[in-house]
């Protein structure tokens, strides 16, 4: 369902993990490398035909990357770590779902980019997610590009930056404590990956994608809302 959208499944994944037992500073590890499976095999896919453009994408990895990497060097307090996370999916899906949708396509300068790259990079380090959550609805807002396109410059960006936030939480020599565990989640994941990045490629149009896009981002906002902000 989130590859289908050129997204890797971060935030759904800590939505998850947080009813499991598993312990709570191992969410971001876990929901990184599920990412980068996903993402990994999606942003081939979109190579492959053509949906990338890396004169377009570079300004925005290149201040992503360390960005990205020293927000995954801080770890947040429970609740706030929460909070974050569900407040930036709601604005950002609610705001895919108010705005009318327009095919023009707008050339935006590398310096907006790079901006816009380095705040994204950062947040999707410190949150533990690869960040294209919060990347598509700004470049959907903003006419960047074609839907497909922006699906498969979303799912580049997750896969560059969960890299780097991976390799951050390393940095502090994290701990994990049920490989068994991730195995099975890594082979679930990207099997699921294939699937939805072929839809999103053949058979998706560019409004179904941006409304997937919208109710996957607002659905997780209002569960994670629900479940630590106010239970």
């Amino acid at each position: 369902m989130y590859s289908s959208a050129g997204f890797g499944g971060g935030s759904s994944y800590l939505a998850l993990l947080s009813l499991s037992a598993l312990p709570y500073t191992e969410f971001r590890f876990i929901a990184l490398a599920c990412n980068i499976v996903v993402v990994a095999t999606t942003s081939y896919l979109f190579y492959r035909s053509k949906m990338i453009s890396f004169r377009k994408i570079w300004p925005l990895l290149f201040c992503s990357v360390p960005m990205a990497f020293l927000g995954g060097t801080i770890l947040l307090q429970e609740r706030l770590f929460f909070l974050l996370l569900a407040t930036f999916l709601g604005v950002s899906s609610m705001a895919m779902i108010v705005r009318k949708p327009n095919e023009t396509v707008y050339q935006s300068s590398a310096k907006a980019n790079g901006l816009i790259g380095g705040g994204i990079g950062f947040l999707s380090g410190l949150i533990g997610i690869g960040g294209g959550i919060i990347l598509s609805p700004i470049l959907h807002l903003t006419n960047w590009d074609t839907a497909k396109r922006i699906s498969g410059a979303t799912a580049f960006f997750i896969l560059v930056n969960s890299i780097a936030g991976l390799a951050g939480q390393f940095s502090k020599e994290i701990s994990f404590s049920n490989g068994t565990t991730l195995v099975f989640l890594v082979l679930a994941v990207g099997l699921g990956g294939q699937l939805g990045g072929r839809l999103n490629l053949h058979f998706l149009k560019p409004k179904m994608i941006r409304r997937l896009s919208a109710f996957i981002i607002l659905v997780v906002a209002l569960r994670i809302f629900y479940k630590y902000l106010i239970i």
